[in-house]
């Protein structure tokens, strides 16, 4: 039997035991003469046993005699809430600012102090409230600052959420097949995603809040007229432009947003008999930067979003392309397994697949994404729940196999998603040279000397991650077709 009166040196533990016995039934009297304590303290534990479970919870603290208790407790409660409501004004605090406002609101509190503020005890608050340093992450706060601004500016406009929409592009690596050799009837064939200047294009995918209007993709090839395209320039089912670097430029996103876009959706609001003021959000890429008088006409706005957020925020930017990647690569895969029965046949498919058959590829893609991914992706700005049965778990490509669909012997489910992997790493590093060359000074060389090392860079970019054709390197440049247009 324990002698301790006080409770002072009982065990967090102990503690815990008495709580089980008086929910077991024990009486209050017997507890306190097994434990030598007094009435009143197994009480003080019944009335604290929320609190002394809470605690107990970290295995570290049930030896422990008791729990060391803050004496600035109301301060530390208030100065939470004041971070809080800091926080959701998107005020970027740093540890400085949390301990002069602390001694502030301490004095208000004692009117005279011993409180220091130091960083042991704004270590323990942090701890307490389970504060890390994410929250104080500018690009995260200019985030939540615009999704709140954002939203506001819905309800205060009264702009119907289908009405607002969002542009972003990405590069497409449209002729890159894996570096694998695929075995049919014991004959191997080397594929070889060749990323030459004719392999490149920009795509920009363009939908609504509730992916019920997805307009036509913006396609940007490095030819204006391929011969591919020849007898077919007008109806494709994407927008199509062409740049020297298959980039988009300013005149290429004003051309498409005054006489596409526009013309889209003033068309669906018709159809629909609705108006309304329509936003479209766009990331601070240079050719997004139209003049000032375009930027609002009274129907239709163009809102730029944070520098450095379209990761966090960008619907598009949320799963919608890297989806839109993934079924597209699943077609051009399917079509190689097509042809493997027959002798010679891959590489008289790799000979024809032509831009024609990326534009087809891409676009069917396109259709494919369904109105749960869209929607899940405007979840973050727009503060709704995610719809969970659209989650995709595997790669359509790896589902096929498994399913048995194919009898080929073709890529394991590894290997495919290695091969996707280091396509999306080209396109991403393809992205960013895309901005900086858009920036460049006018004193810069001529189109054919940029195209010529950015070749070079890509090719190095691909040696690294590679390694297997850094010795055919230059091989490979002398075998790119220079003048041939697909």
């Amino acid at each position: 039997m324990m002698s301790s009166s006080s409770g002072a040196n009982i065990s967090i533990a102990d503690r815990l035991e008495i709580l089980t016995k008086l929910e077991d039934g024990m009486t209050v009297s017997g507890i306190a003469c097994e434990y030598g304590l007094s009435k009143r303290t197994i009480r003080r534990y019944r009335q604290n046993s929320k609190e002394i479970r809470n605690f107990a919870a970290n295995p570290k603290h049930r030896e422990m005699k008791r729990q060391r208790k803050s004496t600035y407790t109301d301060m530390e409660t208030k100065l939470y809430n004041w971070f809080l409501q800091r926080k959701l004004l998107g005020d970027c605090l740093t540890d400085n600012i949390l301990i002069k406002k602390a001694k502030e609101m301490e004095t208000e509190f004692a009117g005279t102090s011993n409180f220091k503020g130091s960083r042991g005890w704004l270590w323990n608050w942090k701890k307490k409230y389970d504060i890390d340093k994410k929250t104080t992450n500018p690009n995260e706060i200019a985030a939540n600052n615009f999704i709140r601004e954002f939203l506001q500016t819905l309800v205060k406009e009264n702009i119907d959420e289908e009405d607002v929409y969002n542009i972003d592009e990405t590069s497409l690596l449209w002729r890159a097949l894996p570096w694998k050799t695929l075995a049919h009837e014991e004959k191997c064939l080397i594929i070889k995603g060749e990323n030459g200047k004719t392999d490149i294009v920009t795509v920009a995918f363009c939908a609504n809040t509730s992916g019920t209007h997805k307009l036509p993709l913006l396609f940007v090839n490095k030819f204006a007229n391929p011969r591919a395209l020849k007898h077919c320039r007008d109806t494709l089912p994407v927008v199509y432009k062409s740049h020297p670097n298959a980039w988009i430029n300013e005149d290429i996103f004003r051309e498409w947003y005054n006489n596409h876009f526009k013309q889209c959706v003033k068309e669906r609001q018709l159809q629909e008999q609705r108006e309304g003021k329509v936003i479209l959000l766009v990331d601070n890429f240079k050719a997004h930067k139209l003049e000032k008088d375009e930027l609002d006409d009274g129907h239709f706005v163009l809102m730029f979003l944070p520098p450095n957020t379209s990761s966090m925020i960008q619907p598009m930017d949320r799963g919608v392309i890297a989806e839109c990647k993934k079924l597209f690569r699943h077609k051009l895969f399917h079509q190689v397994l097509q042809v493997l029965q027959y002798d010679d046949g891959l590489t008289q498919f790799y000979a024809d697949y032509d831009i024609k058959d990326c534009i087809n590829f891409i676009s069917e893609a396109w259709d494919d994404v369904t109105l749960q991914t869209i929607h899940n992706s405007w979840a973050k700005i727009l503060n709704r729940q995610v719809e969970l049965d659209d989650v995709r778990t595997e790669n359509p490509i790896v589902s096929e196999e498994k399913n048995g669909e194919q009898s080929f012997n073709v890529m394991s489910a590894k290997e495919i998603t290695e091969w996707i992997s280091r396509c999306e790493q080209v396109e991403i590093i393809l992205e960013e040279t895309s901005i900086d060359g858009e920036n460049k000074s006018p004193s810069s060389p001529p189109i054919e000397g940029e195209e010529i090392d950015r070749l070079l860079y890509n090719l190095k970019t691909l040696s690294k991650i590679e390694p297997e054709i850094e010795a055919d390197a230059k091989r490979i440049i002398d075998y790119f077709n220079k003048t041939e247009e697909r």
